[in-house]
């Protein structure tokens, strides 16, 4: 529920800031976009695609004049803190990944070398997995062969569960990131855990 009203929260300010720029939207307009229910950034964008402001979903997101802009990337959502979502999920009777590891930034600079941020990603996954983590997404659309065997070869030395996802957020938001489209075949049999599992 808190984190209910904090996304109303911050989508008044998204408005707010679009109006400011000239794309005044209504939440009416919003919620007629809402996937499942949920008004976020991307409904924000597909009313920019209707209206014509840019071609598709994924130049709205691209594009400082719109949701890259200063303004509306002040504007955060509310994150659950590590050790609280590990607890809520395993306290579900879920199991908790790490989403995506090569998407993220681990605070180091351009000049780091692969290793450095390998060895950053390590030490991040063995901080929460110290906390109740179970697993890590190795498979991935964006992932590379190198990166997907990086990870694989640590979750095993880790004695980790191994997951694939594919972060489709719908129809043409992200097009290389599509539901079942990884550029690493997935090994099956680390994949047996989800049939014990289920």
């Amino acid at each position: 529920e808190f984190i209910r009203a904090n996304r109303v929260e911050r989508n008044l300010k998204l408005q707010k800031i679009f109006e400011y720029l000239g794309y005044p939207m209504s939440m009416k307009e919003l919620e007629s976009h809402a996937l499942n229910g949920f008004v976020g950034k991307r409904s924000f964008a597909q009313i920019l695609v209707e209206r014509g402001a840019c071609k598709t979903v994924s130049d709205a997101f691209r594009s400082e004049k719109f949701l890259r802009h200063p303004e509306i990337r002040k504007i955060h959502m509310y994150k659950i803190p590590a050790q609280e979502a590990i607890k809520i999920v395993r306290g579900a009777g879920g199991k908790v990944f790490f989403a995506h590891p090569f998407q993220l930034s681990y605070s180091t600079s351009h000049e780091d070398s692969q290793a450095v941020y390998e060895a950053n990603i390590e030490r991040v996954i063995k901080s929460l997995k110290s906390l109740g983590m179970e697993g890590i997404e190795c498979y991935y659309p964006t992932h590379s062969p190198e990166q997907t065997a990086f990870l694989l070869d640590m979750a095993k030395r880790l004695g980790m569960l191994v997951s694939r996802g594919s972060d489709d957020h719908g129809e043409g938001a992200r097009p290389v990131k599509q539901m079942g489209n990884f550029s690493v075949s997935p090994d099956l049999s680390v994949l047996q855990w989800i049939e014990d599992f289920v």
